[in-house]
């Protein structure tokens, strides 16, 4: 960031990622609540969070902090042995690799898992990935069906949870995938994006960087790099 701006959204989610890989890592003693917050004001001061800002958002840090150590105590009661920030890779069609890094794997088991992803912001619905808009964690999920996370054996996913690290109630929330598996979607996701990728291989194809509706209001540094303030003033289609 720019010399004297305040530290935004993307800090944040760096800052709370860095405090719950940190907490996971910690002795089964010692992963408390208070041990969670005191670890997010380390780290979200890291990234730039400045003590004024800490202090008006503290209620809710701590409240997130304590529904996130008493959830994740939950999961190791019922058996999951937890992996966080874990790199994966899978091999795709015409060379390509996909890769990926992933926020919390969770094993129960033999054959069993599920894939969280810790959110700062608002995370997507079961609708939107879907349809291909958020398919983050079911391609998460093929990887690790191939066995492309190291030390990590091939797992089917039977799991997508988004934790919603912030807001008045902070909670995991599960993905409710209806008329098939996680496992049939997530081979049904690197399909679509072999397709995609294809596609995006001809010479032909229009490289549009708004091509869906949904997402077409929202701004983002990428409509900053396809100049679309200057295309609009323009009056270009």
């Amino acid at each position: 960031k720019a010399l004297g701006t305040r530290a935004g959204a993307a800090e944040r989610g760096t800052g709370i990622h860095a405090a719950i890989e940190a907490f996971e890592g910690l002795p089964l003693a010692e992963r408390t609540a208070g041990r969670l917050e005191a670890l997010l004001q380390v780290h979200l001061t890291a990234v730039g969070f400045r003590s004024g800002q800490l202090q008006a958002d503290g209620a809710r840090l701590r409240a997130a902090a304590r529904a996130y150590a008493d959830w994740s105590a939950a999961q190791r009661q019922a058996g999951a042995r937890t992996i966080v920030e874990r790199s994966g890779r899978l091999s795709l069609a015409n060379g390509i690799v996909l890769t990926c890094l992933a926020d919390r794997i969770d094993l129960f088991g033999v054959g069993a898992a599920q894939i969280v992803d810790v959110k700062s912001g608002t995370p997507p619905t079961a609708d939107q990935l879907k349809a291909s808009f958020s398919p983050q964690l079911l391609l998460e999920a093929a990887i690790l069906a191939a066995g492309g996370f190291d030390d990590v054996p091939p797992t089917d996913v039977d799991a997508l949870v988004y934790w919603h690290f912030s807001g008045s109630k902070p909670e995991a929330k599960v993905l409710e995938v209806k008329d098939c598996s996680v496992s049939e979607l997530a081979v049904r996701s690197v399909a679509k994006l072999e397709e995609t990728l294809a596609a995006y291989n001809e010479a032909g194809h229009p490289m549009r960087h708004k091509p869906r509706v949904f997402f077409v209001k929202p701004w983002t540094d990428y409509d900053h790099l396809a100049r679309r303030k200057e295309w609009a003033a323009e009056g270009a289609e």
